[in-house]
């Protein structure tokens, strides 16, 4: 038996979005670097980092650590991450600068 009073907190869904809020999330997915792709029959992965939460390996439709951003699509030379709800739709791209 529980006992206390216990309460789910409702979220009202006529709140609007914090908009700072979200702005600091974008800032956020725009510091991740794209490291390297790997692209194989099995999947696509992608190693990324941070300067704040080191070095992370992705696959699409992972979340990122720390982030409201999830990975969207995975090329050879480029990662796609979209910003997640309740955020306006945004679409951030890191592109693979490899060395020569």
């Amino acid at each position: 038996m529980i006992s206390g009073n216990v309460q789910a907190a409702k979220k009202d869904p006529f709140q609007p979005v914090d908009l700072p809020r979200c702005s600091i999330l974008n800032r956020g997915l725009e510091e991740w670097q794209l490291k390297g792709a790997l692209l194989s029959g099995s999947g696509r992965e992608a190693i990324i980092s941070h300067p704040l939460l080191g070095t992370k390996k992705v696959a699409v439709g992972m979340q990122l650590p720390n982030s409201s951003g999830q990975v969207i699509q995975i090329e050879l030379n480029q990662i796609q991450l979209a910003v997640l709800p309740p955020c306006p739709q945004r679409i951030v791209f890191l592109y693979f600068e490899g060395g020569s």
